[in-house]
C-alpha cells in the first residue's frame, strides 16, 4: 500500500490491579408464613428489607388492613428514598376503591412520583386473578393466594418463585393501562 513497509509494534503492559469488587451480602433464605394480619405485615416487611432497587406489588386494593399500618409505610418510605434507583411498580385491581379510602400510600406515592408507579389491569383474565404478592429485586417474594385472606407464604431468598412472578408481574404490566387515579391533582 503505497509503497510504506509495515512495522510490527509490541508493547508489554503490566497486569491491570483491580480492586476486587466486593461481593453482594448473602441472603439468607428465611420461609414465611402467615395466617394473620401481624404475620403478613412481617412476611412483607422481610421482604422490604432486601429490595434494592425494584419492589413489584400486585393487589387488588392496596389491602388497607396492611398497608395502612404505620410500620409498613414506614418500610415503603424507607425503601423508596434509600437507593437512587430505587423503583416501586404496584398493579390496583381496584383503583377507585382504594383512592377513596384516602389511603396514606396513596399520599406518598404522590410526594415519590419518580419512584412510584401505579397500572390496573383491562384485561379480564388479569383482573380474574384473586391473589395478591410483593416480590422484590434479590430474590424475596411473599404471596396470598386469596387477598381476602392474610394466609401466605414466602421466602427472603427464593429466586426460582421470585422469577415466576415477577414474569407474570411484568406480562400484566405490559397489558395494563396507567392508573390516573393515584396521581395528584394539580389544581
Amino acid at each position: 500500500e503505497c509503497g510504506i513497509a509495515h512495522r510490527h509494534m509490541r508493547i508489554d503492559l503490566e497486569p491491570d490491579e483491580r480492586r476486587p469488587s466486593a461481593p453482594l451480602a448473602s441472603i439468607e433464605a428465611i420461609a414465611l408464613a402467615s395466617s394473620d394480619r401481624e404475620t403478613a405485615r412481617a412476611a412483607m416487611l422481610a421482604v422490604m428489607a432486601t429490595a434494592r432497587r425494584e419492589l413489584c406489588l400486585f393487589t387488588r386494593d392496596l389491602d388497607p388492613d396492611l398497608f395502612e399500618h404505620a410500620e409498613l409505610l414506614d418500610a415503603f418510605r424507607r425503601v423508596a428514598i434509600g437507593e437512587a434507583q430505587m423503583r416501586i411498580r404496584i398493579l390496583v385491581l381496584e383503583p377507585v376503591r382504594a383512592r377513596a379510602d384516602g389511603h396514606r400510600l396513596v399520599a406518598l406515592s404522590q410526594r415519590l412520583t419518580s419512584i412510584f408507579a401505579f397500572r390496573t389491569p383491562v384485561e379480564e383474565v388479569d383482573r380474574q386473578y384473586a391473589g395478591s404478592y410483593l416480590i422484590s429485586d434479590r430474590g424475596a417474594w411473599f404471596e396470598r393466594p386469596l387477598a381476602s385472606r392474610f394466609d401466605g407464604e414466602g421466602s427472603t431468598y427464593g429466586p426460582g418463585r421470585r422469577a415466576q412472578l415477577h414474569d407474570a408481574f411484568n406480562a400484566v404490566w405490559e397489558r395494563s393501562e396507567d392508573c390516573s387515579e393515584m396521581r395528584r391533582l394539580e389544581i
